[in-house]
């Protein structure tokens, strides 16, 4: 039971629009969830952007003229090359990266000073803290030559479940350290101009 069950939130279209997102979530004090805003929800974003989007420019100016009912960050690329993450909130967005450039790379919280202050973080010992500096790591170490087989092994990737607690795989992790263990859901690798989705 979760806001975007049956939801469709991942994808490449026909075009070359490719997208994905990764659960953030607004402070209660700060602006409303997905469950009492109102406007446009995950369902129809997601209709939209695969139904109706062509590149990245067209993906973010959907997100800034709607109300949204959506939180998160959202990943866009397209055929050309453009990549973008945006942090999106009920009330407030952020074009967090936009580049035809590099890597980009994101848990569940938001890291801009426009965005971050608004949403649940966590400390640094945190499963999103410390997956996100995992995987900024391995992508670091192949700038420049980052393809299909390594992003398998990146998302296969257990390095730090026995210091933290946390690994970028998620899968029901058991060990010394405590907490909730949702376990990944999904992984997604995209390429646009070739219109292909790995999916597992």
């Amino acid at each position: 039971f979760v806001s975007w069950d049956q939801a469709c939130m991942r994808g490449v279209n026909e075009r070359g629009l490719a997208f994905t997102m990764s659960w953030a979530q607004p402070l209660a004090d700060v602006e409303p969830d997905c469950t009492t805003a109102e406007g446009i929800d995950y369902e129809q974003f997601g209709r939209m952007f695969l139904g109706e989007a062509a590149s990245v420019g067209e993906a973010i100016e959907m997100l800034e003229c709607s109300r949204r009912a959506i939180h998160g960050n959202f990943l866009f690329a397209d055929a050309t090359g453009e990549m973008a993450l945006m942090e999106v909130g009920t009330e407030r967005l952020n074009t967090e990266t936009r580049t035809t450039d590099g890597w980009l790379a994101r848990t569940n919280h938001w890291v801009s000073p426009e965005m971050a202050a608004r949403g649940h973080g966590g400390d640094d010992a945190s499963s999103t803290m410390v997956r996100l500096r995992r995987m900024e790591e391995l992508l670091a170490a192949r700038t420049g030559s980052i393809d299909v087989a390594y992003l398998t092994e990146c998302y296969r990737d257990h390095d730090t479940l026995e210091a933290t607690g946390w690994g970028i795989c998620g899968h029901s992790h058991e060990g010394p350290h405590q907490g909730v263990r949702i376990g990944t859901a999904s992984v997604e690798i995209m390429t646009p101009a070739d219109r292909t989705m790995h999916y597992c």
